[in-house]
């Protein structure tokens, strides 16, 4: 058998070998910059998303809530103006105002006496319905009565109706120390009939964190601008038509976001005095000289009539 010798070994020397990897290297260099660049964007992105997304789940319920805001208040008027244009267009008091003429009448006092008397209503509608008063003692909480809610446990004492109440208080724990206040909702959903509404009893609810500043403010009709309480309104204190949240709020990454939303019951706009003016005008002209139904009846006076509004 012959051999044969080959004389031509081609391969890479070690100077291509160190250029090659030289290169790859540099390749691998650029990719994990891209593919870090990337993570970071994502998680940037994500970061900001969930704070935005924070911001306007708490912009959401709150809106809920005010828009729902509940008063007879929103569509008839109080019993004293009902009992001082009675007297006016009749030359007399409504039957069974102070006295209790029958049962009917008794009852009705009894109610009247009772909500004048219970530190959250201040009083009766003009058919009876007790007005739940709004608190706004100072620009950084408000407590609402609101038809907002929903029953939660079958056959259980809850109704559409609860008590909401939004404070800001310092947070335990801040994560952001620059922004340690934390905007808290409580809501009294039993027995919110009670005399009184004890609610360090009720359980809060964290609803937006990182807050630097916070203040609510109301639009007054009459002087066309935003006051800081409820008992600063001229005109209609316990139906505010535009509520104003502003606030400062600071994300995770430092970034801070200043703005302010306003906020309106879906009550139509009612003149709501006008209406009970029209009502007893058109009763005391009428053909019956007076009130409907007769001095025995009560359905234009303060005992099951009124100037539209709602079934019990």
């Amino acid at each position: 058998m012959k051999s044969f010798k080959v004389d031509n070994q081609a391969g890479f020397t070690l100077l291509e070998v160190l250029i090659a990897i030289t290169i790859l290297s540099l390749l691998m260099v650029s990719i994990y910059s891209v593919i870090e660049n990337s993570t970071t964007t994502k998680d940037r992105i994500i970061t900001e998303d969930r704070d935005k997304m924070q911001l306007e789940m708490a912009f959401a319920r709150i809106e809920t809530d005010l828009e729902y805001i509940y008063s007879p208040l929103y569509y008839e008027s109080t019993q004293k103006e009902d009992t001082a244009l009675y007297t006016k267009a009749f030359k007399k008091a409504p039957p069974g105002l102070g006295q209790a003429q029958d049962n009917q009448n008794s009852v009705y006092d009894e109610k009247k006496s009772r909500f004048e008397s219970l530190e959250n209503y201040v009083g009766l509608s003009e058919t009876g319905k007790p007005i739940p008063k709004i608190v706004s003692d100072d620009t950084k909480s408000i407590i609402i009565y609101s038809s907002a809610g929903r029953r939660l446990i079958k056959d259980s004492k809850q109704s559409k109706y609860l008590w909401i109440k939004y404070s800001v208080e310092n947070a335990k724990d801040p994560i952001n120390k620059d922004a340690p206040l934390v905007l808290m909702r409580t809501t009294i959903s039993e027995n919110i009939f009670n005399d009184e509404l004890d609610w360090d009893k009720e359980k809060s609810q964290p609803l937006l964190e990182n807050i630097k500043e916070f203040k609510f403010s109301f639009y007054d009709e009459k002087r066309e601008k935003y006051v800081d309480t409820i008992k600063e309104l001229t005109i209609n204190p316990q139906t505010p038509r535009l509520i104003k949240i502003t606030l400062t709020y600071q994300t995770a990454n430092g970034e801070t976001y200043e703005g302010e939303r306003s906020f309106r019951p879906i009550w139509p706009k009612t003149d709501t005095r006008k209406a009970l003016e029209d009502k007893y005008k058109f009763q005391s002209s009428g053909p019956t000289g007076g009130q409907v139904g007769g001095d025995s009846g009560n359905s234009g006076g303060i005992i099951g009539g009124g100037a539209g509004g709602e079934d019990e």
